[in-house]
């Protein structure tokens, strides 16, 4: 009789026994190798996906399998080798589909740092040097690149600016902008820009001119001047309260390249008013303005008295004044102390009128008291004297 002879077969699924590392950091231009250990029935095929594709690029990439390590080595990593990096382990189809189902999958996340590759911050595109008139709006502007989280930071003559009523600053995609509205001639000088990360730092300057009309008190003359840009010649007119003004006993008017002035001449009440500067050329015409105004010191209207109370009673001492705004006003104790708002001490000025309260007096609060105000054309101060009587 015929013996019948029934072979079994094993089929070992392919397994992972060591997996990649999870997470893998690099700089730009660095490279790494992922492993994987499968064991199973041979033949195992492996093949390596990035977010979903399949690994192809032999220039890019190194793939090998043998003695059941799987290897994925990446060369001069980029922000384009960033994202999730899969090896796929299976057998030949030597079974049902059922078993082939059982193929495992390892998963190694690899996150390069910008998505996240660790990239130095670095400007691509520098802020410009600008020339611009004053009271327009002026934008300064850098383009940036690096690893987040980028940390901007703007400068004028190495003093950090931060934003305030005439600077906004904004950061949104890579584009950093530093934004002054309006311009005064004060805003004029060397703007620098800094950005950063965790990996470097990069900095530039730019330079802000602002030009225009200005004016200055000296000896009785106002003299206002302003800067021209264009193409020459240029026909250059000068206004007040919108009626030409020539050179004459009053005024001197000059206009030479690209500079242009007028001169007023024993400077006086009827003096006041808006002043206008016209340019022109063959293609265009342009006008600034510039308002003279005299200041006045200020003065006292009325002063602080000298005032005599019981220990814990309130005081106020007040004075009343008048003078070209903005006026500030600053109290002082015995020469030499300042004083400053607190629970017990309030400081206003309103309405010209400036008021120091004490609201529950103190032995220590006798003594020699200093109003001081002071504006662009002169300061003024007064004094009294507090005496505090004991129980």
């Amino acid at each position: 009789k015929g013996v019948q002879h029934n072979a079994l077969l094993f089929f070992v699924p392919p397994r992972f026994i060591q997996m990649p590392t999870s997470v893998v950091a690099l700089r730009e231009g660095q490279s790494t190798t992922f492993e994987c250990q499968v064991v199973g029935t041979p033949e195992i095929h492996i093949t390596w996906y990035l977010d979903g594709n399949e690994v192809t690029d032999q220039a890019k990439y190194s793939i090998s399998f043998v003695d059941g390590l799987a290897t994925l080595k990446v060369t001069q990593a980029r922000v384009s080798d960033s994202g999730i990096y899969v090896c796929e382990a299976h057998n030949d189809l030597i079974l049902d589909m059922y078993l082939k189902s059982q193929s495992p999958i390892c998963v190694a996340n690899c996150l390069f740092y910008t998505l996240y590759t660790s990239e130095p911050a670095r400007i691509i595109e520098k802020a410009k040097s600008l020339k611009v008139t004053e009271r327009d709006p002026v934008t300064l502007e850098c383009t940036v690149a690096g690893t987040p989280e980028l940390r901007i930071r703007w400068y004028k003559d190495g003093k950090q600016l931060l934003p305030s009523r005439y600077y906004t600053m904004s950061f949104e995609n890579n584009v950093a902008s530093f934004r002054i509205e309006p311009v005064s001639k004060e805003d004029s000088g060397t703007y620098s820009f800094k950005v950063e990360n965790d990996f470097g730092s990069s900095t530039c300057e730019a330079v802000l001119t602002v030009l225009g009309l200005y004016c200055h008190l000296a000896n009785f003359e106002v003299s206002l001047e302003c800067e021209i840009s264009g193409t020459p010649p240029f026909d250059v007119t000068w206004y007040k309260d919108r009626r030409q003004i020539r050179s004459s006993k009053k005024y001197k008017v000059t206009a030479k390249n690209y500079h242009t002035s007028v001169r007023i001449l024993n400077v006086e009440a009827a003096d006041v008013g808006e002043y206008q500067c016209k340019a022109q050329n063959d293609v265009g015409s342009d006008t600034c303005f510039c308002t003279v105004k005299l200041k006045e010191p200020p003065k006292f209207l009325t002063k602080i008295n000298s005032m005599t109370v019981v220990v814990g009673e309130p005081v106020e001492l007040q004075a009343r004044v008048e003078g070209s705004q903005p006026i500030s006003v600053q109290w002082l104790k015995d020469k030499e102390e300042v004083i400053r708002e607190s629970e017990n001490t309030k400081i206003t000025f309103m309405e010209n009128i400036a008021t120091l309260q004490l609201v529950r007096t103190e032995t220590s609060n006798a003594g020699k008291y200093i109003c001081q105000i002071r504006n662009d054309a002169g300061s003024r101060e007064c004094m009294a004297t507090l005496t505090i009587l004991g129980w």
